[in-house]
């Protein structure tokens, strides 16, 4: 039973050790490809266990609503991510019901929801 956990302790500090890695990789792709923020953050936490005597660690996939800087949180946004935000606002979906390549259906227009980019359409047709 100890060697049992101990192995799945290995794997998922293994895991975590990847998801941090993967995540750095990220970071710098989109630094080097001059993307202006993001809207998510992943934050670490250290948990001391005193039953056990260990340090766990905790990882938040935190959401977050991008400002008015970069990443770096100091330098401002440059136009073109300013109006590329203003475009995604501006922007309206909607769905076609299309039976045999003709549309007999459709719903009224709905926002894009910005950061996340997605809209909630509740029509039933």
């Amino acid at each position: 039973m100890e060697e049992s956990l101990k192995l799945e302790k290995e794997e998922v500090n293994k895991l975590a050790n990847g998801l941090w890695n993967t995540w750095n990789e990220i970071k710098q792709l989109r630094k080097d490809n001059h993307f202006a923020a993001s809207n998510v953050n992943l934050k670490v936490y250290k948990h001391k266990n005193e039953h056990a005597n260990e340090e766990d660690y905790f990882f938040d996939n935190a959401p977050s609503n991008p400002g008015d800087t970069k990443d770096d949180g100091e330098t401002p946004l440059g136009r073109p991510e300013r109006n590329r935000r203003r475009d995604i606002n501006n922007l309206e979906v909607e769905c076609w019901l299309l039976i045999n390549g003709m549309r007999v259906k459709n719903t009224r227009k709905y926002k894009v929801k910005w950061p996340d980019c997605y809209t909630e359409i509740f029509e039933q047709f």
